[in-house]
């Protein structure tokens, strides 16, 4: 019988997707309810996607219980088989060669925009610092189906679909790497039962300029696109090493722009259904 798996954050959009994808493999899951008691519980195959996004700046010590607080307890608290902890690809803001796994990281305590990225590297020092089999993860932007996101991919399809206008209101050349949500699942799943390494950059190697979004948004939906914000080098992220899940699980990602059609008329039907 295989040992049971435990998602923390699985209602959340990736953890819902690693929930229904295990699941589809027969595995026994477990999603513990928010605030549920785990003192001495041998959890499995642990996964940890408990996050603070967009808020972060709003929430700094809720960040500091989602990505240090909570996942200390659990580490020196729980027994498990296994523990897959998922940080950010964010780590990599400023560098000016490529994000790879060992790379040595660059934050500033003072710059409120590196409290998420502190956070999420202090998480992964308990998780290397935790005894037995441990994973980082580090996830780039997710994309998939999440409507009620703020995020910058979502935000734009919205605009493009509800408005017919989108206006860009960072600067244009601001480069993201985006992985689809259903790859997520499938390497966060694969990490956690059979990963031979302690952290993984999850993402699809592809790097698009905002405008070159923009324009393909525009050319599925034919809205107008205004982008007043001049050219920066601030906030602009490397290029993303996979090589290493390339290397350990054949790893071949899907591509945004090959699925924006797909996803903008996914949307188009979501919003059908909800008027």
């Amino acid at each position: 019988m295989s040992e049971p798996i435990t998602v923390f954050g699985g209602n959340g959009f990736v953890g819902r997707h690693v929930v229904r994808l295990l699941q589809g493999q027969g595995q026994a899951i477990t999603v513990p309810a928010r605030g549920k008691e785990l003192y001495q519980s041998h959890l499995g195959h642990a996964i940890y996607c408990i996050g603070l996004t967009a808020d972060f700046r709003s929430r700094p010590f809720d960040t500091a219980e989602a990505h240090v607080c909570l996942l200390q307890r659990l580490l020196t608290q729980c027994r498990y088989h296994s523990f897959t902890y998922l940080s950010s690809t964010r780590v990599y803001q400023g560098l000016s060669t490529t994000g790879t796994e060992g790379t040595s990281l660059r934050v500033c305590p003072e710059d409120p925009d590196h409290l998420y990225n502190l956070s999420k590297l202090m998480g992964e020092s308990l998780v290397h610092a935790a005894a037995g089999r441990t994973h980082v993860v580090r996830l780039s932007n997710v994309y998939g189906a999440d409507w009620s996101s703020s995020n910058f991919l979502t935000s734009v399809i919205r605009a493009a679909v509800c408005d017919a206008h989108v206006e860009l209101r960072s600067p244009g050349n601001i480069t993201r790497d985006f992985v689809a949500v259903d790859d997520v699942a499938k390497l966060v799943g694969a990490i956690a039962l059979t990963g031979q390494s302690a952290s993984y950059n999850v993402a699809s190697g592809r790097s698009y300029r905002s405008d070159e979004v923009l324009a393909a948004v525009r050319a599925h939906t034919g809205c107008q696109v205004s982008c007043p914000v001049p050219d920066t080098d601030a906030g602009r992220f490397p290029q993303i090493d996979i090589s290493r899940i390339q290397q350990e699980f054949s790893f071949q990602p899907r591509l945004l722009l090959d699925d924006l059609k797909d996803l903008i008329y996914t949307f188009r039907l979501h919003q059908t259904k909800k008027d």
